[in-house]
């Protein structure tokens, strides 16, 4: 009938990373990751989350290299990928994909997609020099984006000092997540399945 064309199916073998994902904010997803390096979101509720990953993880994957609930750190460490980064076998592109699985973002929920270091400061430069790391063109790391500029810091600074602090809500510098649904899907428009999203979202 018409629900078998929605039915997914995958071999057991074929399974090479399982995480455990919110989707809008809410502990209900998993993310499996598959050896031949495609990869499936797949929302529930959160008691059958929890149901069918345990399922899963009591048949033992054979292949399976993340899937053990453990912390970001443990997982950097057991992927080895900071040290394949460091001996190039691995792209800075590569790299910082790895570290958004690692941390729960996917392309496969907007208000959970991956970001990206802004390093540099100087766009206009016909070439700039990296061998001398105290350059102007790279960013401030010690500051957050929204206060690489004093003025914009300053702001941060006074709006968080006007908030109250009743312990109701927390005071906050920024509103927002540089990482939001609203964002991703505004640079992103143009391509489906983020056209649609973006009409949904408004």
């Amino acid at each position: 009938g018409g629900n078998r064309d929605n039915n997914i199916s995958w071999k057991l073998k074929n399974i090479r990373e399982i995480h455990l994902r919110r989707y809008n904010l809410r502990y209900s997803a998993i993310e499996f990751f598959l050896t031949d390096q495609t990869n499936h979101f797949i929302n529930f509720s959160k008691f059958h989350r929890n149901s069918v990953y345990r399922k899963i993880m009591s048949l033992k994957p054979p292949n399976l290299i993340h899937g053990i609930t453990r912390s970001p750190e443990d997982m950097v460490v057991s992927s080895n990928v900071r040290r394949k980064w460091l001996e190039r076998r691995i792209s800075n592109f590569e790299y910082l994909m790895h570290l958004n699985t690692i941390a729960g973002r996917t392309y496969n929920d907007p208000s959970q997609y991956p970001v990206f270091p802004w390093i540099l400061t100087d766009y206009t430069s016909d070439s700039l020099d990296f061998s001398n790391p105290l350059l102007a063109c790279f960013r401030d790391l010690s500051k957050p984006i929204g206060a690489q500029v004093e003025e914009r810091a300053e702001h941060a600074f006074v709006k968080y000092n006007s908030l109250p602090q009743d312990g109701f809500e927390p005071p906050f510098h920024w509103g927002t997540h540089y990482s939001n649904p609203g964002a991703v899907l505004y640079f992103l428009v143009r391509m489906e399945p983020y056209t649609s999203l973006h009409i949904d979202l408004h």
